[in-house]
């Protein structure tokens, strides 16, 4: 089976460049947000920086990656204003899955 390349470092967007750090745990999105939260990874624009869990499988961590990704490409593109959180959730796991995918199997 196809080992998985490491995780980069950062990623390039045209508002600039975005730190990819591998962490042991996720920083909660809010105060109120539960502590069995099932999130693989996160995305934070103010700061450009993706965060992804350790303990994943290492096609797991880049699923998650991809997923990230496309919540920077919709940010940055301003698209995020026209989505429901629910339909932007649905198309990054639909993309991140598919790049995962392909990556696997190229």
């Amino acid at each position: 089976m196809k080992q998985a390349p490491k995780l980069p470092a950062s990623l390039w967007s045209p508002l600039g460049p975005v730190k990819v750090l591998v962490v042991e745990h996720l920083r909660p999105l809010s105060k109120d947000a539960p502590d069995d939260i099932d999130d693989f990874g996160s995305f934070e624009p103010k700061t450009r920086t993706i965060e992804i869990l350790k303990d994943l499988d290492p096609w797991a961590q880049w699923q998650a990656l991809r997923h990230e990704w496309m919540h920077m490409v919709i940010f940055d593109a301003g698209y995020h204003n026209t989505l429901s959180p629910e339909l932007q959730e649905g198309l990054c796991d639909l993309v991140g899955t598919a790049m995962a995918a392909d990556m696997r199997n190229a």
